[in-house]
């Protein structure tokens, strides 16, 4: 139904540019376009998680927080209630979602497997955690400041594919950078791992800022 008020409030949600037909990855314009399926495989691990803790969202929550504090040093992580609330009222695309996978059988209660996933969303970190955790991939994920290995190679070797193919957000590239909002964070391996954070975003949704210092540390290293 091209150009009908339902399908341009499709896009409104979905999008804010057309696919191409020809290349779906990408809008009209050449844009990496928007992946609203990204969140399925958020919803499935968030389903795996609730299910090896009860299918209790509290619990859940309690644990996705105790194994991160351990993993960066924290005292305590939380999620920002903001964020979740906001994510809440908003996230209809992953609401749709979680209600197909749970007509699939894939998902036991629609509304837990959101509250949970929007809870490890939400998780409120530092620009010096997310530089805690860039830099913990960097080394082979044992902690550069303990020596522990806190994280398996599988996890590791995942992590660093998932973000060289797609990026965190609109940005991918051989090096591991990539950022959303005004986020942004760098993993080159053996090496280092760092983050910057600046609010003010560009046209992709990322730090402005972070993406021009990112780009002349790619420079530098190229």
């Amino acid at each position: 139904h091209k150009g009908t008020k339902f399908q341009k409030k499709i896009m409104d949600v979905v999008a804010m540019e057309e696919a191409d037909f020809d290349n779906p990855f990408f809008t009209v314009s050449g844009k990496k376009a928007p992946n609203p399926t990204c969140d399925l495989g958020g919803l499935n691990l968030s389903q795996i998680f609730l299910s090896t803790h009860e299918n209790d969202v509290d619990i859940a929550t309690e644990a996705f927080h105790t194994e991160i504090s351990s993993i960066l040093d924290l005292t305590q992580s939380v999620s920002n209630v903001g964020s979740f609330i906001s994510a809440k009222r908003s996230s209809h695309i992953e609401r749709a979602q979680a209600h197909i996978l749970m007509a699939e059988g894939k998902v036991v209660n629609a509304e837990s497997a959101l509250d949970f996933h929007f809870q490890c969303k939400a998780l409120q970190l530092s620009c010096r955690d997310a530089a805690k955790y860039a830099a913990l991939l960097a080394n082979s994920g044992s902690s550069p400041i303990s020596k522990k290995k806190m994280l398996s190679d599988l996890s590791v070797s995942s992590t660093h594919k998932l973000i060289k193919t797609f990026g965190v957000g609109a940005t991918a590239n051989s090096f591991g950078f990539g950022g959303k909002s005004g986020i942004f964070f760098g993993i080159i391996p053996g090496v280092a791992g760092f983050a910057c954070y600046s609010p003010l975003l560009d046209p992709d949704g990322c730090s402005a800022f972070a993406s021009t210092a990112f780009d002349k540390i790619k420079k530098v290293l190229s």
